[in-house]
């Protein structure tokens, strides 16, 4: 009797666990895994711990994604806790975090921690101690199963954090792929203000990448932190500003503060003058003393700083566009038709100086309930026309879009970091299977004849197969020649 199909796969299987047990025998490597793509980024700034989490979709678009940015946000400075109370002082938004992240996803979650801030102000030996017993406090709570490696846990540099705001913007605007390798359209650079400094981010190589793009030179690699230029204006954020404007009007004696409204008084009690154009003389002199010591030949905008000119287009973040918003409020508070153009969120220099005119002008307290109010508005606006011209921004460009979010989404460093991260993981893996392949063909004769023999296996099932498709009586013909068809 001939043996059945039953009889060759019972016999197939035995062959196949055979081949499987002699190559794990014969000590093969272990093939790499890829990342699930679920992580977990903290950011611990001055003021609070917030904690974004990252669940990919099931295509690598950056669209397809469920982004939920700072949901769990736990108020203090971690660079104020001692490494005994590290964790302890952060864990709840853990525990939250935890809630939301599917069971089965939880123990391929990775968590990278991210300290800001007050944080880059404490020497390296304090934070390595924060850092080092958060990791080992975390590794202990069986209440988080999540994955925490030590060298998740590391402090951004101010230019590293603006480097990843502009990698997440320029994503949102889908100039930069999820792979981050730019698109055939131009990169934004970046221009911010926060209470502690004004920074700028400039594509270094937009000329030559968008040329050789329109040119169709082929594909360009990821883009990397060297291929961006970033500069940190500590000594004109927006306190210490004000701080130089107050000592300027000190020495001249001045008992009226222009670049405040009126109305309002500044710490040593002059009065708001409101008067922007001398508000915009005083920081341009404010500007140009920063500058005295600049190199012959150079460029520099601010603080006698060497920095590349700024060409292509920029978004504006933080105060910058908040100072917009609040610009644009007071002009539609003022008439209902604005008689000063302001076209946000792309209004141009010779808008902003203008509208600085009218904005200053106004009483504090008419204004003060608008939601991007503050009482040195005025000053924002004076000292963004300044910087615009000190940059090379001529009256009508518009090149600069004011913005905090694009798409609906929050513009946050955090996403930059979370795509930069993916493709670290892909490449890793690439390396690591790669490593894989070549170990295999090292190993020489064992791994082809076990892959020889499974394929000579599956070939014989295969044509056991098709010859019992007609059995003919149990025997191995193909075809059977009968008299009558009907029987």
């Amino acid at each position: 009797m001939a043996p059945t199909t039953s009889w060759w796969r019972r016999r197939f299987a035995i062959v196949s666990a055979a081949c499987l047990a002699y190559a794990v025998g014969s000590g093969l490597p272990t093939p790499p895994t890829t990342s699930s793509g679920c992580r977990v980024i903290v950011e611990a700034n001055a003021s609070a711990t917030s904690v974004s989490l990252f669940l990919p979709g099931g295509s690598t678009d950056s669209s397809d994604l469920l982004v939920l940015d700072g949901f769990a946000s736990v108020p203090g400075d971690l660079a104020k806790q001692g490494p005994s109370t590290a964790y302890n002082s952060i864990k709840t938004a853990f525990h939250k975090v935890v809630e939301r992240i599917p069971e089965e996803n939880r123990p391929m979650c990775s968590v990278h921690l991210y300290a800001t801030g007050s944080m880059r102000s404490l020497p390296s030996e304090e934070q390595k101690a924060i850092y080092d017993a958060l990791a080992v406090d975390f590794q202990k709570d069986e209440s988080v199963p999540l994955v925490l490696e030590r060298n998740h846990l590391e402090t951004l540099t101010a230019d590293e954090e603006a480097y990843y705001v502009v990698l997440s913007a320029n994503i949102l605007a889908k100039r930069v792929g999820s792979d981050l390798e730019p698109t055939d359209l131009e990169l934004y650079g970046s221009l911010d203000l926060t209470q502690a400094s004004s920074q700028i981010v400039v594509d270094v190589e937009h000329r030559w990448r968008y040329n050789s793009r329109k040119k169709s030179f082929g594909s360009s690699r990821p883009l990397r932190r060297i291929d961006f230029f970033a500069l940190t204006f500590s000594n004109f954020g927006r306190h210490s500003l004000l701080a130089q404007v107050s000592s300027l009007l000190e020495a001249k004696n001045s008992t009226e503060n222009p670049c405040l409204f009126k109305g309002s008084n500044d710490d040593a009690n002059r009065t708001g003058g409101g008067d922007a154009v001398a508000c915009l003389q005083l920081v341009q002199q404010l500007v140009d003393t920063s500058n005295a010591k600049c190199a012959t030949d150079t460029y520099c905008a601010l603080d006698a700083i060497s920095q590349p000119r700024l060409s292509g287009p920029y978004f504006a973040f933080g105060d910058f566009y908040r100072m917009a918003l609040f610009a644009k409020d007071v002009l539609h508070l003022t008439t209902p038709i604005p008689t000063v153009p302001f076209d946000f969120p792309t209004p141009a220099l010779a808008e902003i100086t203008q509208a600085a005119k009218v904005v200053c002008s106004e009483p504090f307290d008419r204004v003060q309930a608008l939601p991007s109010a503050d009482s040195t508005r005025c000053l924002d606006l004076c000292y963004t026309s300044v910087l615009l011209k000190q940059f090379g921004f001529t009256d009508d460009e518009k090149r600069v879009m004011y913005v905090e979010e694009l798409h609906d989404e929050p513009i946050r460093w955090t996403r930059g970091v979370y795509w930069s991260l993916q493709v670290e993981a892909r490449q890793a893996y690439e390396t690591a299977l790669g490593d894989y392949l070549s170990a295999q063909v090292d190993m020489g004769l064992p791994v082809g004849w076990n892959l020889a023999l499974l394929v000579l296996v599956f070939a014989i099932v295969a044509l056991v197969n098709l010859v019992h498709r007609a059995s003919n009586n149990g025997t191995t013909h193909a075809l059977e020649f009968v008299h009558d068809a009907s029987q």
